[in-house]
């Protein structure tokens, strides 16, 4: 989910591999697999740490893939924009 940002074709492939490993984990649960060990407070706690720096890189991915002039084409966009201007200045 990282590069989505840059990428948004990536949530549909996110949405199939989540619903894809749903139905399998739901299989797996009631066939082979056994009870857990009880996990502690600890784990939980190592898991929102990692959750903050999560956070950070998916801020500085999209940040680096918007400002990357080879995945999103601003003079393209600009040049689009000066076309627009010019024909309202003609009509006015």
């Amino acid at each position: 989910m990282a590069f989505s940002l840059g990428l948004p074709s990536l949530y549909v492939v996110c949405s199939f591999s989540f619903f894809l490993s749903f139905w399998i984990d739901k299989f797996m649960f009631a066939h082979f697999y056994k009870t857990p060990p009880q996990h502690t407070a600890e784990m939980i706690n190592k898991v929102v740490k990692i959750m903050q720096f999560s956070i950070i890189l998916h801020f500085a991915l999209g940040f680096f893939m918007l400002r990357n002039s080879k995945i999103l084409f601003a003079k393209e966009v600009e040049s689009s924009f000066e076309k627009q201007r010019n024909l309202k200045d003609w009509f006015t």
